[in-house]
């Protein structure tokens, strides 16, 4: 305040024409009053004399005292008081302007550079910088998340809380599925949509995989499908028992298909029968019996290179062989004496026994008769 009074000082222009204004004009009567030490009253009634040239001036809005009326000198303290009312003004009104710039103005701070992080980490960077973000997304070649634009550039100055725009690789349009096989749920649904990809979630049993990780994938790991294409996780929920069909006397593909859709594995031998070719004529382990999902069922299927051997006992010879030779069999024969004249060339024994399975092409024995009549007594 006394620095200000001091310029004021030194301001002589100011001191004179400034403080006209406040100088009192002289009343006549006024220092004869003064001196008897009579209070100066002016009353409507008051005889003041008014010079005709000083009516014309207030007639034409003048106002201002011509150069000849007469001034009443300021004191030095009205003086100093008047001028220190002036300095806390001015003061006041910096004051306020002072005020006003600290309220209104915002700092700045330097803009870090986040391109080719990934978006948490940018996210997390920005914001300790006392940022904002705006977040935009396009397909690009970088990565999935990874920031490939920011608004504003890099090293830069803006005020502290303002918008920052970060725009984000989506990844190119086409993906490879990723392998998920063997991972948990969480982790395989967690790897696929990092890929860009929208997984959904189906329950299969199985013997091999632990429950609630991956079996498979449809589509397979390594096939490029459309980003945001759906991607359907095949999850075990573990292995659970099943009863073993009866599939003896069906085809093979039809006992084949029926063991598959109990999910049970298959295994097929083939065993000589004479069944038709690809018939079940035999399963391990039996109809009926409990066993874990995934397990194996064996088929014994039939080749159909065996016969059943007919039965050619009483027949002649040659009828015998012909029947053999239509069985698809060779035929042994021998010969044994009788005395009976009724088996002379008939069939009296064969082997193997009728009824019994051989393969084709096998050697059936059998055994004719030749009459040998009795010997008799000779006459001497």
């Amino acid at each position: 305040l006394e620095a200000v009074e001091a310029r004021l000082d030194q301001d002589k222009s100011f001191d004179a024409e400034q403080t006209a204004m406040f100088a009192p004009v002289a009343v006549p009567g006024a220092e004869a009053a003064a001196d008897a030490g009579a209070p100066l009253a002016v009353t409507p009634e008051a005889n003041v004399e008014v010079s005709p040239d000083a009516e014309a001036e207030v007639a034409a809005g003048d106002g201002a005292a011509g150069p000849e009326a007469e001034r009443v000198p300021e004191s030095p303290a009205e003086r100093r008081r008047r001028r220190r009312l002036w300095a806390a003004g001015i003061l006041g009104i910096v004051a306020i302007l002072l005020g006003g710039y600290l309220l209104l103005k915002v700092d700045q701070v330097p803009v870090p550079s986040v391109l080719g992080q990934t978006l948490d980490s940018a996210r997390e960077e920005l914001e300790d910088a006392g940022f904002e973000i705006d977040i935009k997304r396009r397909g690009d070649p970088a990565p999935v998340d990874t920031v490939i634009d920011q608004v504003p550039a890099p090293a830069v100055n803006a005020p502290e809380g303002s918008t920052m725009t970060i725009t984000v690789s989506n990844g190119p349009s086409t993906v490879r599925v990723p392998d998920v096989v063997g991972l948990s749920e969480k982790d395989a649904v967690k790897r696929m949509k990092r890929a860009g990809l929208k997984p959904t979630v189906e329950r299969e049993s199985s013997t091999e995989v632990a429950e609630g990780s991956v079996v498979r994938s449809d589509p397979g790991s390594g096939v490029s499908i459309e980003r945001g294409s759906s991607v359907t996780l095949l999850v075990s929920s573990g292995s659970k028992e099943v009863e073993v069909p009866s599939v003896i006397g069906q085809d093979e593909n039809d006992a084949v298909a029926q063991l598959r859709g109990e999910g049970l594995n298959v295994v097929v031998r083939e065993k000589a029968s004479s069944e038709p070719i690809g018939t079940v004529v035999e399963q391990s382990p039996v109809a009926g019996q409990k066993v874990d999902e995934g397990s194996s069922v064996t088929i014994q299927v039939s080749d159909g290179k065996l016969e059943e051997v007919p039965d050619v006992s009483g027949l002649d010879e040659a009828d015998a062989e012909q029947r053999l030779d239509d069985a698809g069999f060779r035929a042994s024969v021998r010969s044994k004496a009788t005395d009976r004249p009724g088996r002379d060339g008939k069939v009296l024994s064969q082997s193997p026994s009728a009824g019994s399975e051989h393969r084709k092409g096998s050697t059936v024995t059998i055994t004719v008769g030749v009459f040998t009549p009795p010997e008799t007594g000779v006459l001497p």
